[in-house]
C-alpha cells in the first residue's frame, strides 16, 4: 500500500514538472509570453522557422549561428517581411549574435 502511494506521488510530481520542461525552450508556448521582449522573441523564432529554415527555404538544414544570423539580417529576403516580422526577427536573431 505504501509502495503504491509512493509510486503515485512520484508519478504526479513527474507529470507536474514535465509540463514546465516541455515549454522551457520558449517554442510554441501554450501560454502567452509575459513580456514584450519574450513575445517578439517567440514571434521572431516562428518567422525564422517559416520564412528561412523551412524545408524549401534558402537556409534549410543550416545551423543558426552568429554568422548566419548576421547574413539573414543583411539579406534581401528580410525586405519581403512586414515591419512587425522584421522587428521580431531582429529580436530573435539578436539573441543569437550576442
Amino acid at each position: 500500500m505504501v509502495k503504491k502511494l509512493l509510486c503515485s506521488a512520484v508519478l504526479i510530481t513527474a507529470l507536474g514538472l514535465a509540463e514546465n520542461l516541455v515549454w522551457a525552450s520558449g517554442s510554441d508556448a501554450v501560454r502567452e509570453a509575459s513580456t514584450v521582449e519574450a513575445r517578439l522573441y517567440n514571434t521572431g523564432k516562428k518567422v525564422f522557422k517559416e520564412k528561412f529554415a523551412c524545408a524549401k527555404c534558402s537556409m534549410a538544414n543550416k545551423t543558426l549561428n552568429k554568422a548566419l544570423a548576421q547574413k539573414i539580417l543583411q539579406s534581401k529576403e528580410i525586405t519581403e517581411l512586414s515591419e512587425q516580422e522584421i522587428e521580431a526577427l531582429q529580436v530573435f536573431l539578436g539573441h543569437v549574435t550576442q
